[in-house]
């Protein structure tokens, strides 16, 4: 790439005559360009203890009862711990369908809960957390996923193109684990009051 003379590489002049940075877009070992990670986020606070909480997000058996994009769990380790796994067949964004593999990699009791993925072809670096904060007697829940298209523009158009679903399913999601863990799903995992 021939550069003109104005500006430096990777600046724009504007017409006020001060330059214009723009970021620089990510690169691996070799120089290649790399999609930028997509994270999405969706938070509520939850009309119950943290621990109740904690509870369910440990079942991981329950887990095709609260997330969205969930339409069978195929295989579980039962409660999650460090290198747990359960598995999946999701609805990526609509139509496709994918058997993802879960494996918890953090473990924070009370606090944190998170998952590394594969089984996605479209995407890379897949994983979501679930981070939990007391606030008095309730408990802020964070539902957090993140990931990196693959396949170059193709797939960070197919990401532009899905990505209100995702942010949708992960509305819907934390709505419905804060329905469950309030005990208004037929299960109420308080303990009972004297």
């Amino acid at each position: 790439m021939a550069w003109s003379g104005r500006g430096a590489p990777g600046r724009s002049a504007r017409r006020d005559g001060h330059e214009r940075v723009r970021p620089a877009r990510p690169r691996d070992g070799s120089g290649r360009l790399v999609a930028r990670e997509h994270r999405e986020f969706a938070t509520t606070t939850v009309a119950a203890p943290a621990g109740t909480v904690w509870d369910l997000l440990c079942a991981l058996d329950r887990y095709g009862e609260w997330l969205e994009s969930t339409t069978e769990l195929l295989a579980t380790d039962g409660e999650a711990r460090l290198g747990a796994i359960f598995e999946e067949r999701s609805r990526i964004s609509g139509v496709w369908m994918a058997t993802i593999r879960w494996t918890v990699t953090e473990f924070e009791p009370l606090r944190r809960l998170a998952f590394e993925g594969t089984g996605v072809a479209v995407v890379t670096g897949l994983g979501f957390a679930v981070d939990l904060e007391a606030v008095g007697p309730a408990t802020e829940l964070t539902l957090s996923l993140w990931y990196r298209p693959r396949f170059g523009p193709l797939g960070t158009f197919l990401d532009w193109v899905t990505r209100s679903n995702v942010t949708n399913d992960q509305k819907r999601s934390v709505r419905t684990l804060a329905f469950l863990a309030e005990g208004r799903g037929g299960l109420d995992l308080a303990p009972p009051e004297a």
